[in-house]
This record gives structure tokens, C-alpha cells and sequence, in this order.
């Protein structure tokens, strides 16, 4: 009977230690209030932008995927981060989105997120500051 517990208790203890692994990252990879502001009103150009790139042909793979994973995510009422949780409860969101655009803007360029663009310029400046795109 004990053998079967062992491994249902050390799958929640991996799966536990993992979730909490995900909570120190977005910790240490926190917007600052005033950034998380910035992006919160640039909410509807982010995911028209998000929508373009992950249909963009020309990209590769991995980045399409990560990108319809990162839409899944966001379109799921379930969070990784509990709301409840202090400070990056309400910005887990937040962080997930400008971590994965600032893979994918890094490794397919500033132009191509340019070209992907339907927001104002001032929302491309402070996209291209935040995701530190150069």
C-alpha cells in the first residue's frame, strides 16, 4: 500500500517545488509599478500584436508556439500565480507577456515587431523600452 504513495507524493513534491521555482522568477523578473502601468494601457495594442506575430508565416516555430501558449494562458481563468497573492498576483499577466515578448522580440529583431505594429507610436516606444529592444 506504501507503494503507492511514495510516487503520488513525490509528483505533488516536483510539481510543488516547480510551482514555487515559477513564483521566484516572476518575483525577480517584476515590472515596476510605473512599467506595469505603461503596459496595462497598451493591453489592446499587446494583443493585436501578439495575435499578428503568432500568424506570421515568416517566424519560426518556436516562437509561433510560444506565443499560442502565451494567448492560451491568458484566455484561461485559471492563473499561475493566485490573484491573492501580494504584488504579483494581479501582474503575473503582465510579467508572462512582457518575458515572452521580450524572447521573441530578441530573437527575431526589433524590425519585426515594428512590422507587426497596429498601435501608435508612442505605445511602440514605450513596448520597445520595456522589452529593452535595441
Amino acid at each position: 500500500m506504501l507503494g503507492f504513495w511514495i510516487p503520488l507524493l513525490t509528483a505533488f513534491l516536483v510539481l510543488a517545488a516547480l510551482w514555487l521555482a515559477l513564483a521566484v522568477v516572476l518575483w525577480l523578473h517584476r515590472p515596476s509599478r510605473d512599467r506595469a502601468a505603461l503596459l496595462l494601457r497598451l493591453v489592446p495594442d499587446l494583443a493585436r500584436l501578439v495575435s499578428r506575430l503568432m500568424r506570421d508565416r515568416g517566424a519560426p516555430l518556436r516562437y509561433r508556439l510560444a506565443l499560442v501558449a502565451l494567448a492560451a494562458y491568458l484566455a484561461s481563468p485559471i492563473d499561475l500565480i493566485p490573484d491573492v497573492v501580494p504584488v504579483i498576483g494581479s501582474l503575473d499577466d503582465v510579467i508572462l507577456v512582457a518575458l515572452v515578448l521580450r524572447w521573441v522580440g530578441r530573437g527575431m529583431g526589433r524590425s519585426w515587431i515594428e512590422a507587426q505594429w497596429t498601435g501608435s507610436t508612442e505605445g511602440l516606444a514605450i513596448l520597445v523600452r520595456v522589452l529593452a529592444l535595441s
